[in-house]
């Protein structure tokens, strides 16, 4: 099975829990150090958003992020109303 929550954490923050029950990952070394296109992608989705991400192993994998609900949008985000020439 696969859990999902968002709850309010302390200072403002939110955590966004995703968790398994599976086997695991397994992995040598950090925790975050696993080296899969996917995880890369959401530590680097966690960084744009200010994001702290972290990876458990408890009767199958924990990740959770704790961010700010209100965080900085990169300069580099062009939006559909930034493409359009005029």
């Amino acid at each position: 099975m696969i859990y999902i929550t968002l709850e309010e954490s302390i200072n403002g923050h939110y955590l966004l829990t995703v968790a398994d029950n599976g086997i695991g990952i397994e992995n040598k070394g950090t925790e975050t150090k696993i080296n899969s296109f996917g995880m890369r992608l959401i530590q680097g989705l966690s960084e744009d958003i200010d994001g702290d991400f972290t990876m458990e192993k408890d009767n199958g994998t924990i990740l959770k992020i704790n961010f700010l609900p209100e965080f900085p949008i990169s300069k580099k985000f062009e939006g559909p109303e930034q493409r359009r020439e005029g």
